[in-house]
Parts: structure tokens; sequence; C-alpha cells
């Protein structure tokens, strides 16, 4: 604990005299603040002290410094926003949490104590947007993020979906661990911002009537949902996500937080002492290979264009219908294709579609190809006609939405 802060809640920032107060956030959470604090209204607090402006702590401006191992508060006549763990390592057992972070992690257990392992050793390091998500109860995954914030203290927050859609966002600065319970992010917008700030050093912090400020971000992202497949939107070919489907506990331990908290200095002193099952291979320090799940595949899959997933279904459709292969089409007959979909879209949007997403080419001159057209009853026919025509075959369905195959 800061014995400055045991003594007098005050500290002078430069010029100015600062109090140190925990500001309540509407998640039950606290954050440490610092606080504008006239001198005079000091002085009128303690009257009978004529010494304490002498005797209150002096730094020069503060600075955010994470480090676990070797904390300081002071950093070069600095004040250290960043805060102090509760807990020191320990040599012991640390059976239960293991425990329970086998249920969390599953097969992935090694990785995940990787994953905490640099937290608690290299807070700098980036990693991916860890997701626990289950339809389920009794989970244990709100008991994960009370240990971390057992572990990580002040350094960690938790918010909900509205608090991270706000564009004010001073609550996110200097903190290791963002955690979000509840999400359910209906926009892309939403996804792509958790991309960046993941990978990025610095953020753009945002308080109600004060300018925005550039600071040094090094926040890591953990989102809860019982939503498994719609709680965000994520594309294919997205690497920065780890989406673990987590399984019920079945009979709940009431005790079980107790008794990890136990265990949290044995744990740290596990930390230190545990060999890494991972190096420092990428941006994220692990290879996409170490975290991709069955679970990430399944909101993937979700998440694909519906206009693009009910044109393949409907290539399927004709392929099983006239048992061919493949299909030669123009934008013209997508455009038909979905005239009796409750889908609406218009040539722009499919000529799109068919050059950025699919990466499709036409031939090169105008030539005749089986045209399939949709009647006005559902079912389809086919005739010749002349174009220049892209083509679909089974197997680059079974490869880019096998999913929809089975």
């Amino acid at each position: 604990m800061n014995k400055d802060k045991e003594k007098y809640p005050y500290l002078r920032i430069g010029f100015s005299y600062k109090i140190i107060v925990e500001k309540p956030l509407l998640s039950g959470d606290t954050i440490t603040t610092l606080q504008e604090w006239r001198k005079e209204t000091i002085k009128e607090d303690h009257p009978t002290n004529k010494n304490i402006l002498r005797d209150i702590p002096k730094y020069f401006g503060t600075v955010v410094y994470p480090d676990h191992i070797n904390y300081k508060r002071s950093i070069a006549g600095f004040y250290n926003t960043y805060e102090p763990l509760d807990y020191q390592p320990i040599e012991g057992e640390c059976e239960t949490i293991l425990m329970f972070l086998k249920h969390i992690f599953q097969e992935q257990l090694d990785i995940g104590l990787d994953y905490i392992s640099i937290l608690y050793k290299y807070p700098l390091q980036p990693l991916p947007i860890l997701c626990l998500v289950s339809v389920k109860r009794k989970t244990g995954k709100s008991t994960f993020l009370e240990l971390l914030k057992l572990i990580f203290g002040r350094n960690m927050t938790k918010s909900f979906t509205q608090d991270l859609q706000s564009r004010f966002n001073s609550d996110l600065v200097g903190k290791l661990i963002i955690a979000a319970e509840e999400i359910l992010f209906e926009r892309l917008e939403e996804t792509e911002k958790f991309k960046y700030l993941s990978t990025s050093r610095t953020f753009k912090s945002e308080s109600k009537g004060k300018d925005r400020e550039e600071i040094p971000f090094f926040g890591k992202f953990i989102l809860l949902s019982n939503h498994e497949e719609t709680f965000i939107k994520i594309e294919p070919g997205e690497d920065r996500f780890w989406v673990i489907q987590v399984k019920s506990f079945g009979n709940e331990d009431v005790s079980l937080l107790e008794q990890m908290k136990n265990e949290i200095p044995q744990f740290l002193h596990f930390l230190l002492q545990r060999k890494m099952h991972t190096t420092n291979r990428t941006r994220l320090w692990f290879e996409f290979k170490d975290y991709e799940t069955e679970a990430l595949k399944r909101v993937i899959n979700h998440n694909k264009n519906r206009v693009e997933i009910e044109l393949v279904n409907i290539f399927l459709t004709i392929m099983e219908n006239f048992e061919e292969d493949t299909i030669c089409f123009q934008p013209n007959d997508l455009a038909n294709y979905l005239s009796k979909s409750y889908l609406r879209t218009d040539l722009t949007m499919i000529r799109k579609l068919l050059k950025e997403k699919w990466k499709l080419v036409p031939v090169s001159n105008s030539l005749s190809y089986k045209r399939f057209f949709l009647l006005s009853d559902g079912s389809f026919s086919s005739n010749v006609e002349k174009g220049r025509y892209y083509t679909i075959t089974k197997a680059w369905i079974k490869e880019n939405y096998d999913d929809l195959m089975n």
C-alpha cells in the first residue's frame, strides 16, 4: 500500500495539489483518481497542522509505468499512477486456482497460464482479446474476472457494453485489464475499435469537459457474453480474438473464490517459476494457431455477410437440383436469385462482393454459358446466354463455406 496515501491523501503534482480518491463506477467497481484540490481547502481541513503543505509528497508530474515484480511509486521524480499489487509471491501450493483455470481454458490450459504469466511478468506486451462465452449458467466466467481483480487490483476495471460504447473513455487510462460483462456488440465498427486498441501503444483519452489527449495504452480486453455466436462481429481472417466456450460446473462451490484468494501469493510464485509453454513470436506473443478455437469459427460463420450466405445456399440448391459441380453467372443473375428473398441489395454491392470478398475474375471475353434463373414460383430453370461470366465451383464453396455443406 502507498505509505504517502496512509499519511495524507494529498499530492503535489507540479504546481497543482491533488487528492487521491476512489471514484465509484456504474459497474460497482472503483477507480483510483487524482482530483484537483485547492491549497486553501487543505489548510481549512487541517487547521491544527501548520506544516501540512510542507509534508505533502511532491512530484514533477505523473507517469504510468506498469511493473508487478519491481514496483516503484516514484520514477525519476514522477508519480506512478499504476498501482502496486496487494499480494507478493510466496512458495506453496495453488491447486484450487490451477483446477479452476483448467476448467476455464480446458485443453488450452498451457496457453491460458502463459496468458496470465504475461499479464503478470510482461504487462506491456499486447495480447489477444480473450472472450469467454456460454449460454449456460454457473460456468465460472464471472468468477474468472473476480480472480483477476483480486490479483491485479485497481489496475483492472470492469465495464458493460454501454460503457465501452461511450466516447468518454478516461476510465481505461492506465488499466492493465479492461473486462466487460454482458457483451453484445452489433456493429462492425465496435469490433474495429477493439482490434485497433488490442495492438495499439497509444489511444485518445476523452473526459467530459476536457480535450482529447493521446496517452500510452497497454490495456488487455476480456469480454464475457451469454451470446455465444452473436456477441460481436468477427470477419473471416481475423486473428485477434481468442474465443472460449466455457462449460458449466454442474455443482456450484460458493467458497471457490475465497479458496482461490488464499492461494494468490502461491499462484504468483508459481507464475514466476513456471517455464513458458510458448515464446514471443508475433505482435500478440502467440501464434494464431495457439488460440484458434471452434468457438471462434462459429462466431465468424454466423457473422458472414447474410447476402453471401444466401447466395451460397442458392448455388448449392442449383448444384443439387441440376447435378452440377460448376455454376456460371453474371451479376444480374445473382440479383435475380435474390429478388424473391427478404434480403435487398443492388448490383454495386454484388460486384463489390465478387471482386473484394470472393476475389473472383470474369472471363476476358463475352462467351456463351449455361444460365440458371429463378422463376416466379421459386423454382429454377436454365438456358444459354452470352456474356462475361464468373464461375463458382463446389470445391470453392467447400473451401470457403464448408459449414454450409454439412
